[in-house]
């Protein structure tokens, strides 16, 4: 009987170390980074603010493309990187095995940040006014950096962090930003994924401004959500586009 019980559970910890074993490396510089990375620009010729609009656990969702927009409506260029393709992660494998935690922690991540702020040579482009934007495992990659790493967000002047993600293996909450930089996170009441109530105690040990968003859930601004439970708000998603604008306004740009 001991047989039968053990047995199944060796093939699922020979799977993943082999998935594991297989995995590209987590680091990656910039010339595989870039492939990653598109740059939405305002009207004007510039320079812009930029804001780094890091995706979720399971890649990019054409829900960031309207943030970006967002972010030009309040004369910011968007600069929308995807940590996926350059490591060969596609949507199947970041569900099976980032969302899982198996790997590509959000410290992890944070190196990418550091990365593209080097690299970035564009002339419309002010790197020294910076706003990191994440959304759930881009929330995490980003407050480590701005609390563990500052190395790594050197330079960055503000962070939006949207259902950020604060269960374990996250090691961020609870510390304050490094650099002092301001901190703004949008915490649906209803998130078991991030864990609102765990997140609303962190967040306020970061010293971070935390908005309360009633009756919606993790992903709640996605309008094709795939997690079990997740429900799109409209109302919800058209006001939290708002008050991004607004916060890279009084951020960057004023």
């Amino acid at each position: 009987m001991a047989r039968r019980v053990l047995f199944p559970v060796i093939v699922v910890a020979l799977i993943a170390l082999l998935t594991w074993a297989a995995a590209p490396p987590e680091r990656v510089d910039w010339a595989a980074l870039q492939d990653g990375v598109t740059v939405h620009y305002p009207e004007g010729e510039g320079p812009f603010p930029v804001a780094v609009l890091m995706h979720g656990c399971g890649g990019p969702r054409p829900f960031m493309e309207d943030y970006a927009e967002a972010a030009n409506h309040a004369g910011v260029a968007a600069v929308v990187m995807d940590s996926f393709a350059p490591r060969g992660i596609g949507r199947l494998r970041a569900v099976t095995t980032v969302c899982t935690g198996f790997r590509l922690h959000g410290d992890q991540r944070a190196h990418d940040i550091a990365v593209l702020l080097d690299n970035l040579p564009d002339a419309r482009l002010d790197t020294s006014r910076v706003a990191l934007a994440g959304w759930s495992h881009g929330a995490w990659a980003a407050a480590e950096a701005l609390t563990r790493r500052p190395v790594e967000a050197e330079g960055v002047d503000a962070a939006f962090l949207v259902y950020p993600y604060c269960r374990f293996p996250a090691r961020w909450p609870g510390k304050h930003a490094a650099n002092g930089a301001p901190i703004l996170a949008v915490v649906p009441e209803d998130d078991y994924v991030g864990d609102s109530a765990a997140c609303r105690d962190a967040l306020t040990a970061s010293g971070a401004d935390i908005v309360s968003v009633p009756g919606a859930t993790h992903a709640f601004d996605d309008p094709e959500p795939t997690g079990i439970g997740f429900e799109y708000n409209a109302e919800a998603t058209a006001e939290n586009r708002a008050r991004f604008t607004d916060f890279l306004e009084e951020t960057l740009t004023r």
